[in-house]
């Protein structure tokens, strides 16, 4: 086998390739450790952010878990507004004034809600929180359109039916009985062996006996 001589040496890719790599690393031996040290640092700030936003999301839970009062959930809201958290204490926050018959508070969180959390999984419930505070405000017009919007809105939604059942409910209220005929038979023809189902026919038949008898 022939010796490679240093002639041929100086003419093989490889060898080129490796005097050109010690050449320039030679003469940017500054330039190749600052930017070692960029990277570094960028490697230490994302791994930094990463086990920081860990850190705040655990607190976020830790602190929603804990929370025993409006006030409690105000403060998740508040001290944890970029976490999965914060839309939970929010929708909780509206449902504790909801029970406690604040209605126009309640429907205003809500509204935050669906607002700050338009895409949120619990975003069809939120608009019904809305509806069912109008009802309880007694403005059985607004309440009727909101529970339409949770059908149109969120067409997949499990809260169909009942929308369906309260929006028919207003519409009596309101002394629109075929309308609110329509509302329950619709319920009962989309969800037939839905729980909303039987209590729409229990309605109907009422109204269709009021209705004949002129009640």
């Amino acid at each position: 086998m022939n010796k490679i001589t240093v002639k041929e040496m100086k003419h093989d890719g490889l060898v080129d390739a490796a005097v050109t790599t010690a050449s320039f690393m030679s003469k940017n031996r500054t330039a190749v450790l600052s930017l070692t040290a960029v990277v570094i640092i960028a490697v230490i700030a994302v791994a930094a952010y990463i086990s920081y936003s860990s850190s705040l999301i655990g607190n976020a839970e830790q602190a929603l878990s804990q929370a025993r009062s409006k006030d409690d959930l105000r403060a998740v809201c508040e001290e944890y507004p970029d976490t999965p958290s914060a839309p939970l204490a929010l929708i909780q926050l509206a449902a504790i004034q909801y029970d406690e018959k604040e209605f126009g508070p309640a429907g205003e969180s809500y509204q935050s809600f669906l607002k700050q959390y338009p895409r949120h999984r619990l975003a069809d419930f939120a608009r019904m929180g809305v509806a069912y505070s109008l009802e309880g405000r007694g403005e059985w017009a607004a309440a009727i359109e909101e529970y339409g919007a949770v059908g149109d809105l969120y067409p997949g939604s499990s809260l169909s039916a009942e929308a369906g059942v309260n929006a028919g409910r207003c519409r009596v209220h309101l002394g629109r009985i075929q309308p609110a005929i329509n509302s329950y038979r619709e319920v009962i023809e989309r969800f037939p062996r839905s729980m909303y189902a039987a209590l729409a026919r229990e309605e109907l038949v009422q109204l269709l006996y009021r209705s004949q008898n002129g009640g």
